[in-house]
């Protein structure tokens, strides 16, 4: 695993400077620069995610309660 403590996002900003942000995850980029999804923007993606939730909380209690 790579080891990112004390490193920064390093990609490039709107005045081509590097971003210095250093709360970066995994992907080595901060939120701003490809750190998290945004989630679904499309309505049948929404409807997708809706759809897949109803399950999961379907699964997860049975007795609907």
């Amino acid at each position: 695993m790579i080891e990112l403590r004390g490193a920064t996002c390093g990609a490039m900003t709107r005045l081509g400077t590097p971003c210095r942000r250093s709360d970066i995850y995994r992907s080595g980029r901060c939120r701003l620069h490809g750190g998290l999804s945004t989630g679904p923007t499309s309505e049948a993606g929404r409807a997708r995610a809706i759809a897949n939730l109803s399950k999961r909380w379907a699964a997860r209690n049975p007795m609907g309660t």
